[in-house]
């Protein structure tokens, strides 16, 4: 661990992730302008964890939790201001990490910098600037944290992993992702909206890869996304920096509409998210 480092960026990797783990880290490498501590978490992986660069320190996990309980168990080891979460088949754009320190550096007022996805195609190298990363309306919501707060109570309107750097202190204060494999990030983008202002950027930062098997991209159960709900609203409902109001409109109002969110998914039975988005968004 550097001390005079200002990021740690944490990649949590099992099984298959595993065999993009080593480009990942080695492009991770290449980022200037900023130092770095790097914190792989091994999730009781059953591949073996590659040889990796040795100021990289690698945490083994006894047995397998979620992503979003692996990209957790990291942060008790982290001592810089800012943390960063990616996920290993993804990449980071050159300067994103030095970009993202730095308007946290000149905005102390914010709690994270956020800056936009690139959709990707790893195997075609197909790169597509999506509106949704973050979806338009965010950049005049964030104008006002109440605003941004109840929208993210109703959808999960922007990205957090790979394209966002989080104080470290306020990442704790937030609980950290959800313990899920499905809306865990969400959890947390509503928890921060609700502790300070988000300084979002429209500059590309990561590239997403989007394929076939990701914790996104398979079969979605009924059953899965009322969990995900249930365990949103929960969250909410005791987070003691969301303000009475915002629990009211989300007991009274907002999780019906959640229902019929369920209800639209898996009108047709279980949901399989498209593989075609690289398509549709261009």
């Amino acid at each position: 661990m550097t001390t005079e480092a200002r990021v740690t960026v944490v990649i949590p990797v099992w099984d298959a992730y595993c065999a993009h783990l080593q480009e990942c880290v080695r492009d991770l490498m290449t980022q200037e302008g900023v130092a770095m501590d790097v914190i792989v978490v091994d999730n009781a992986s059953d591949s073996e964890i590659p040889d990796l660069p040795g100021d990289v320190r690698v945490l083994r996990l006894p047995g397998r939790v979620s992503v979003g309980a692996v990209r957790n168990a990291a942060v008790e080891h982290v001592h810089t201001p800012y943390v960063l979460f990616l996920d290993a088949d993804d990449r980071l754009l050159p300067g994103t990490v030095q970009f993202l320190a730095d308007e946290l550096d000149a905005a102390p007022a914010a709690v994270a910098a956020i800056c936009k996805h690139v959709l990707w195609d790893a195997k075609t190298d197909r790169r597509v600037i999506a509106d949704r990363s973050p979806k338009p309306v965010v950049y005049r919501l964030a104008r006002s944290r109440h605003l941004l707060g109840l929208a993210t109570l109703r959808f999960n309107i922007f990205p957090i992993v790979g394209c966002a750097a989080i104080r470290t202190e306020v990442f704790r204060d937030a609980g950290g992702f959800g313990d899920g494999n499905l809306g865990e990030d969400w959890e947390l983008c509503a928890a921060l909206a609700w502790r300070g202002r988000i300084s979002f950027h429209r500059r590309p930062g990561r590239l997403y890869a989007v394929e076939e098997g990701s914790l996104w991209h398979r079969l979605q159960t009924r059953e899965r996304f009322e969990r995900q709900f249930e365990a949103f609203q929960q969250r909410m409902a005791t987070d003691r920096r969301v303000p009475a109001y915002a629990k009211l409109l989300l007991r009274h109002g907002i999780r019906h509409a959640h229902a019929r969110d369920v209800d639209r998914l898996t009108a047709h039975g279980d949901f399989r998210p498209p593989i075609t988005e690289l398509r549709d968004a261009a």
